[in-house]
């Protein structure tokens, strides 16, 4: 398995994990997506331990990319463990969120989706990594010859109670990204027996695709955010990826991803934060797909 860790910032499937089922497909107008909307739905605001929720994209739209964002329960003690499209092609995104031990207060998580119209081509291509007991895992989701990413999407088996952090959802770093990494690590002292799913979206290339993305310097902040906007004024976000790293590779299994998500079509966010205590300094980067 690759450890490597950027600094720049067999698909065997659970069941249920992707939903397929027959769509009437539209004739796709064009390669990009037009005017992408995003949609959200917010949890109960509790001290639920694991909370889960869908959003589904309005009738005759498909999803391209998703996201999800935790608000409460203190930093780096609540972490994102699904962000996953649902369908193929997609409709929905559904997002998990668990507790790392006590919360502080009441806690909620908002999924998002971003929709627009169908594009040919569009699919969800996945890539699995286990079950076992390995701390460390990594998945590459690649989109077919000829076609280029969208969104991206990850989850965590079973159902999670917050013993593994994913930490890397990486979109290729090129003009015309077709795949995403996706790296996570169990926390210091715990050995569960678990695997995960790391998804790709993709669709026929549109005219301008770019990665752009923002990373903040090293702090030792107990939480930090970051986002970015697409960089041409014309330009619509249609997927998210995020990295928490620093010079001490043990910090994986330590930092919370809590945030990744897209607060307008045109930008996205997300947000980390440390999980115990943490005595170094650590980044955090964003990273969002655009296009025109």
């Amino acid at each position: 398995m690759k450890r490597s860790r950027l600094l720049l910032l067999g698909a065997t499937l659970a069941a249920g994990l992707i939903t397929t089922s027959a769509i009437a497909l539209p004739v796709a107008p064009a390669h990009a997506v037009a005017n992408p909307e995003v949609e959200s739905r917010q949890s109960a605001n509790n001290t639920q331990s694991v909370k889960e929720l869908s959003v589904p994209c309005d009738q005759g739209e498909f999803a391209y990319g998703g996201g999800g964002s935790i608000t409460g329960g203190g930093a780096g003690n609540v972490a994102l463990q699904a962000v996953v499209p649902v369908g193929n092609p997609p409709t929905a995104f559904r997002v998990r969120a668990a507790a790392l031990g006590a919360v502080t207060g009441a806690w909620n998580v908002t999924a998002w989706a971003i929709c627009g119209t169908f594009t040919a081509g569009l699919q969800v291509v996945p890539d699995s990594d286990g079950p076992n007991t390995v701390r460390s895992k990594e998945t590459d989701s690649r989109c077919p010859t000829g076609m280029q990413m969208y969104g991206t999407g990850f989850e965590i088996s079973p159902s999670g109670n917050g013993t593994v952090l994913v930490h890397d959802i990486i979109p290729g770093i090129t003009l015309a990204p077709r795949s995403v990494t996706v790296r996570a690590t169990a926390r210091p002292n715990m050995t569960p027996n678990w695997s995960m799913d790391g998804f790709a979206i993709c669709a026929n290339p549109a005219a301008t695709k770019r990665i752009d993305q923002a990373q903040l310097v090293p702090g030792s902040n107990p939480s930090r955010s970051v986002s970015k906007a697409c960089e041409n004024g014309s330009t619509f976000a249609h997927g998210l990826g995020a990295q928490t790293f620093g010079s001490d590779t043990n910090l994986d299994g330590r930092l919370a991803l809590s945030s990744m998500f897209p607060p307008s079509n045109r930008s996205g966010g997300a947000i980390a934060g440390e999980n115990g205590t943490v005595n170094e300094n650590w980044q955090l980067q964003v990273y969002v797909i655009c296009s025109i």
